[in-house]
């Protein structure tokens, strides 16, 4: 069966013949035609399915090799690769540089790690537990060098997205890293960080409400450990507009990206 672009198609997609057959092969992967690992057609085979030149199939290749759906390989068929963060990493990085006091990162960060620490709470593994307290007890021996400690602190993050069960859940926070990275080293060198006692205190408090499998006070330890970083760093006006819920944050995305 024929994948050919359609007067309709045009009707409903960019005019732009490699958007539109971008969009219809992005639409096949996504509907499981192409699973993890399989190669895809090969350029003549795609050419006469989406009824387009080989020229055009190559510039939807690289587009989907750039974004990390497809591995491009010499002389062999594509393949499709386990999704990566790396797109999302690059566009978080982007949209950074136009936000303010590291605005961006913090509506994503309350958003999203509020509901990890409640869902960890609800999913919390004994080994996970285990690896929380593990990087508390690096961050407290990495109290005098700045970078370790920013390093355990993110190991933290990244563990209790872990423990949330959730891979989305752990893609994002996976994907936000290089920020969160960035915005607390230059929070750094402007002498801004919060306390580091206090923190890792913040930090034992998420732990204990989530070993106590209490996902409302999970949630609530999060967010005081929120509260407490955006008081020292941003003011407290934006506590406010950065209660978002998870299902909010799609529409951030979409806002800022546009």
């Amino acid at each position: 069966m024929s994948d050919a672009v359609t007067r309709d198609d045009e009707d409903k997609r960019p005019s732009n013949l490699t958007a539109q057959v971008y969009n219809a092969l992005c639409r096949a992967i996504l509907r499981g035609d192409y699973p993890i690992g399989q190669s895809l057609p090969s350029e003549g085979e795609l050419a006469a399915r989406f009824e387009v030149s080989k020229p055009v199939i190559r510039a939807v290749l690289q587009q989907l090799s750039a974004l990390g759906v497809i591995e491009i390989r010499q002389g062999k068929p594509s393949i499709v690769r386990r999704v990566s963060p790396r797109p999302l990493e690059y566009f978080f990085s982007f949209a950074m540089m136009e936000t303010e006091n590291g605005l961006m990162e913090a509506v994503l960060r309350r958003g999203l790690e509020t509901y990890i620490a409640q869902r960890a709470a609800e999913h919390i593994k004994v080994s996970d537990l285990k690896k929380l307290r593990e990087t508390i007890k690096t961050m407290e021996a990495a109290r005098n060098d700045s970078e370790a400690f920013i390093e355990a602190d993110l190991a933290f993050h990244m563990t209790l997205a872990e423990a949330s069960d959730n891979r989305l859940l752990m893609f994002l926070v996976q994907a936000l890293r290089g920020t969160i990275h960035e915005t607390v080293r230059m929070l750094h060198v402007r002498g801004m960080l919060p306390d580091r006692s206090a923190t890792i205190a913040r930090h034992v408090a998420i732990v204990d409400a989530i070993a106590a499998s209490d996902p409302e006070a999970a949630r609530l330890a999060m967010s005081a450990h929120f509260d407490a970083s955006e008081e020292r760093t941003m003011g407290s006006s934006l506590k406010g507009p950065i209660m978002l819920e998870p299902e909010q944050i799609i529409d951030f995305l979409e806002r800022e990206s546009s």
